[in-house]
């Protein structure tokens, strides 16, 4: 159902005069609240942040009224206008472009000064990024957003009874709902209950969402009570004039202008592009977007029909695909805890890596100082004392950013994954206030670890804090953070004046509900208890490689490489990857390192795929920091040679691919097998792996190695049944896991990377690089023993125990990739002709009762193919896979051309026919095929009438219409059915060599076909059936077949036959 979005009326704010400060204060402070003494803030009855998911599903009376003011007030913030000081817009500006002075704050500035007055700002620029100040710089921007709603929840309800006669009696409600209301967060990586299907939130998903108004003036809203959904993204509230539809951000009109969004970087390459494209087109758009933004056709000059979703998409499918990949490590894609069998022997939930990093972060002393847990600012180790410390609030920050919202144009672009332009995303700010949260947890658990007064290291290395760069300090002003209204002085924040949290009038409820049930059980607040409490808490929402070693200590497939030499109960040895990087490597734009284990047995390579994939690295950069235009803060650091630091947890990735017994070289010896399958990538903002070239020139400074160190399960910390605490120390580097490798460790007298270096494309390998030389007596195990081995023996052993003889294979089927309802079916009838006999066709698999076996297979094929559904698993499908249901055909058509960019790989040498229609021909037919998937109730009377009836094809061709042509949701299939069917027929060209490829219409006849194939033309006319008529009548015979099986097996079930299995 299409919901019309209502904009609301704009009634003026109470502003502070022209030219006075907007003070940001926080919300009403209830007079009942109730300060308790002690080091750790907590305040009795202070009104709490609450996760979005448990306010938008609350059965509370008063929680549904600040739901609903949340979602109205969220819209109708967005919709002001641009220039006002107090927009959605201009606070969203304040994080990076448009990059104009807000509030009377200096104007965030392009390039470093040369001289610097005490008070000033010590980078310029308003990003906190990659600094000590990064979290506290956005405690008070939360707060403003905050109170900016709160603001517009007010005018709402003015509005209400002055408008709409609200009785009074509910006016008191309202406000009383509003005064206790706080800005909710997300818990990215909390277990929830939607986990089952989801790793979003639905209620960032879902196009509407419910709210409950008064019941005087219900009127006034959607009968069915519900309201589009505000957290889905931002539209420019500036419309053209002439069209009425929302301005690209980049075009707007007369005085507003000054708040054009610009591309990043602002200088890039025009189009037509000659190579991969490495620019975000942000002016070009109209609405924010998440995995959204596509590119187009190569020769087009215009970059607004270049990209495609310039004007909003959120491609919920593919963003829930991303974060499931740090959720689970499975091989079904969905939460180990959902999905395997718990009374199962074998059963091992799955913590997942995101879970593990921030348990990890919390873990008693990971992070030993305010640095090191603040910030990716990387300050030199002292030599020999390899740290923990590498995974900050930052990094976790920095990686949820890119997983939200998408920086490869091969699976979509999106706003979240760029600095400039993040904080559009409405998701941003309960992102945000996510991390204020974890913040607030960290001070809780650590109350004098605050701004450090120094950090030890060698002062000329690289990564040190420069004396052109210093540290942040706490009484460094937080601009444009103003305290008071009308100040002249205009006295901005600190983060010493922010960090009691409670002095901002707010809590979070888990914190609060830690707080309660301590003082419940000894009678009063005691710091240490809570503390305690506190820290249970965080291991049993936040599960962590103990907690999955815990349940494997009976296993007897985990290897001695994951076992203590002396094995007792509760410790293990922990792998880790540690990684310092340049953050402005490519002039300060973002970039990923990809890590991947796993590799084809008896074979030293790595193959990038999915499955073996095990984390990344986000540098979430800002603006070029070479160009006119980039944060003064950027542009220091990159001169500066600052650089930054994060940590990749392998452990659980190791146990789980041993539990889930995955395809490649034996697990004896852990880090023989690290150093043999785990390698990483390098890819450009946009998608463009780095090349080889590119590599050495831009990233000289990577530094990758691999630590082992003993993880342990500190005994008599379980306050709760699910409560695991763990703690971690002796790390020691494996120099040979990363030596050789690209950005691996290098030796003092050990010779240069030797290891060629090869640019990688989405599925290659990179070999094995040059054995460490044996000179460096490195030590491979923990019992210190030395362990040597020949490559070239283990190779031939390797060879000797993968080879077999190999049957002659069957030839590939003829692929006929034309979409439906271009003449598959006359296509199929002319193969038949020219003796091809068996030729597949969707119409013969659903009609057919002994074909039925072959719908759960497209099933499945759909979950490992098509991103943008809530199945996808990300595995695709293998030519044995596809074989099972296609290797007996001569030629495949109809359906199987919806698995167009999974066959074309897996059938390399297969010859491709591919049939083109007119567009304004085809949409109407191809419309009248997709209709019933589109209709909710349609759509599930149609599955269940599948089910019933024993003929399968209904619930995968819902799959199959959504997932091919991308929709967000099956209701949205007809309207994305063009731009699919211009992709699809683009992609096939150019992808498919041209000596494998026939583009072909109906109305060449015989002869181009035939010569493809080098058969005879025949002597009969080219064959033209299944017409729209036929169609019609043919999907009317059978549906009428389907239902009465249906009733018959519903009403008689003793009648209904066993399913249909593969002959």
């Amino acid at each position: 159902m299409r919901i019309d979005r209502v904009k609301p009326t704009i009634m003026g704010d109470s502003l502070p005069p022209e030219g006075g400060t907007y003070g940001i204060k926080g919300l009403p402070r209830p007079p009942n609240a109730v300060r308790y003494p002690g080091k750790i803030p907590y305040v009795k009855g202070l009104p709490v942040r609450k996760e979005i998911s448990s306010l938008a599903n609350s059965d509370d009376p008063k929680e549904r009224k600040q739901w609903t003011l949340f979602v109205l007030a969220l819209e109708r913030f967005k919709s002001m206008p641009v220039d006002d000081k107090l927009s959605y817009f201009q606070i969203a500006g304040i994080h990076g472009y448009p990059e104009v002075a807000w509030d009377g704050a200096p104007e965030p500035k392009h390039a470093p000064d040369k001289t610097k007055k005490a008070g000033d700002q010590h980078f310029g620029g308003y990003c906190n990024h990659n600094s000590l100040n990064f979290p506290a710089w956005h405690r008070p921007y939360m707060l403003l957003f905050e109170q900016r709603v709160w603001e517009n929840m007010k005018l709402i309800i003015n509005d209400w009874t002055s408008e709409h006669g609200l009785p009074i009696s509910e006016t008191d409600e309202w406000y009383t709902a509003a005064k206790h209301w706080r800005m909710p967060y997300w818990d990215w990586a909390r277990r929830q209950r939607y986990h089952e299907e989801l790793v979003c939130p639905p209620v960032l998903t879902q196009g509407a969402v419910r709210i409950y108004p008064p019941a005087t003036i219900k009127n006034q809203f959607p009968r069915s009570g519900l309201y589009p959904n505000p957290l889905l993204g931002f539209e420019n509230p500036e419309n053209d004039p002439k069209t009425g539809k929302p301005l690209p951000f980049g075009s707007m009109l007369g005085n507003k202008a000054k708040w054009n969004i610009q591309d990043n970087p602002i200088v890039h390459d025009e189009l037509p592009l000659k190579k991969d494209c490495d620019w975000a087109p942000w002016s070009k758009t109209s609405a924010t977007s998440r995995y959204g933004i596509f590119k187009g056709e190569e020769e087009e000059k215009d970059p607004a029909k270049y990209f495609t979703g310039l004007e909003g998409v959120n491609n919920c499918g593919k963003a829930n695909a991303s974060l499931a990949r740090v959720h689970e490590n499975g091989l079904d894609d969905k939460p180990r805890w959902s999905t395997m069998d718990q009374h199962s022997k074998d059963y091992t939930w799955n913590p997942g890596s995101l879970s593990d990093a921030v348990n990890r972060m919390f873990s008693k002393g990971y992070n030993p100082n305010w640095g090191q847990f603040a910030s990716t600012k990387w300050i030199a180790e002292e030599k020999g004392c390899p740290k923990t410390g590498y995974i900050s609030l930052e990094y976790i920050h920095n990686n949820i950013h890119n997983l939200t919202g998408g920086s490869d144009y091969a699976t979509g672009m999106g706003h979240m994954s760029d600095v400039p332009v993040a904080a559009f995303d409405p998701i941003f700010w309960l992102h945000h206030v996510q991390i204020d949260r974890l913040l607030a947890v960290w001070q809780c658990l650590n109350p004098k670890l605050w701004f450090d007064n120094g950090q030890s290291g060698d002062s000329d290395t690289a990564g040190m804090t420069a004396s052109s760069v210093t540290d942040d300090k706490e009484t460094d002003p937080l601009e444009p953070f103003h305290k008071k209204d009308n100040d002249p002085e205009k006295e901005v924040w600190t983060a010493q004046a922010c960090r009691d949290w409670t002095e901002l009038n707010y809590q979070y409820d888990d914190l609060a509900e830690v707080a309660e049930r301590t003082i419940r059980k000894y009678g009063r607040f005691i710091s240490g208890e809570f503390q305690r409490e506190l820290r249970s808490h965080i291991d049993t929402i936040y599960p962590g490689t103990g907690h999955l070693i815990e349940s494997m200590e009976t296993s007897s497939n985990t290897p001695d490489g994951l076992r203590p030499s002396q094995h007792q109960n509760g410790l293990w040895k922990d792998y880790i990857i540690n990684v310092v990087y340049d953050r402005y490597a490519l002039d300060g734009l973002s970039y990923t390192i990809q890590f991947f284990i796993g590799g084809p047995p008896g074979e030293d390579t790595t193959n990038f795929e999915k499955h073996n994939y095990v984390g990344h690295v986000y540098s979430f950069g800002g603006r070029q920091s070479t160009s006119e235009g980039s944060c003064r803060n950027c542009k220091r650091q990159a001169e500066a040679q600052v650089l930054s630091c994060a940590q990749v947890t392998l452990t659980i990735h190791l146990l789980h691919r041993i539990r889930d017994y995955v395809p490649d070289h034996s697990f004896e010896g852990v880090e023989e097998y690290l150093r043999r399958y785990l390698r990483w990538r390098v890819v450009k903002y946009g998608g463009e792996v780095v090349s080889e070239e590119g590599f050495k020139r831009k990233f000289s400074k990577l530094q990758i190695s691999v630590l082992r160190g003993t993880g342990r399960i500190k005994p008599g910390n379980a306050q709760s049944a699910d409560s695991v605490s763990s703690l971690y120390s002796d790390y020691v580097s494996l120099l040979e896991v990363t030596y050789g490798k690209p950005g691996g460790l290098r030796l003092d007298k050990a010779p240069e990377n030797s290891g060629p270096f090869i640019s990688q494309n989405k599925s290659a390998v990179q070999p094995l690089p040059t054995r460490l030389p044996q000179k460096a007596n490195i030590q491979l195990n923990m019992d210190n023993q030395e362990k040597t081995v020949d490559s070239s023996s283990q190779s031939e052993k390797d060879k000797e125990s993968t080879t077999s003889p190999k049957a002659t294979p069957r030839p590939p089927p003829i692929l006929c990739l034309g979409a439906p309802r271009t003449g598959s079916a006359s296509l199929m009838k002319a193969l038949q002709i020219l003796g091809y006999p068996n030729v597949h066709h969707g119409w013969e698999a659903a009609e057919l009762e002994e074909l039925q076996w072959q719908w759960p297979i497209f099933d499945r094929a759909c979950d490992a193919t098509f991103t943008n559904i809530p199945t996808y698993r990300g595995k695709p499908f293998s030519r044995a896979e596809w074989d099972e249901v296609f290797g007996e055909y001569d030629a495949v058509s109809d359906v199987a051309s919806f698995f167009a960019e999974s066959l074309i790989p897996a059938y390399p040498d297969a010859k491709v026919i591919l049939v083109e229609r007119d567009i304004e021909k085809w949409f109407p037919s191809m419309h009248a095929v997709v209709k019933s998937s589109t209709s909710p109730i349609r759509r599930k009377l149609g599955a269940k009438i599948g089910d019933l009836s024993g003929f399968l094809s209904p619930r995968p061709c819902n799959k199959l219409h959504q997932g091919w042509t991308r929709a967000p949701s099956p209701n949205d299939v007809i309207e994305y059915l063009k731009p699919a069917y211009v992709r699809h027929n683009k992609y096939i060209r150019d992808t498919v060599p041209k000596e494998q490829l026939l583009d072909f219409k109906l109305s060449d006849g015989w002869e181009p076909l035939c010569q493809f194939l080098g058969k005879e033309v025949p002597d009969v006319p080219f064959p033209h059936v299944n017409d729209s008529k036929e169609y019609a009548e043919r999907g009317k015979r059978l549906g009428n077949k389907m239902i009465k099986l249906a009733l018959r097996n519903l009403i008689f079930p003793c009648l209904r036959p066993e399913p249909i299995t593969r002959p």
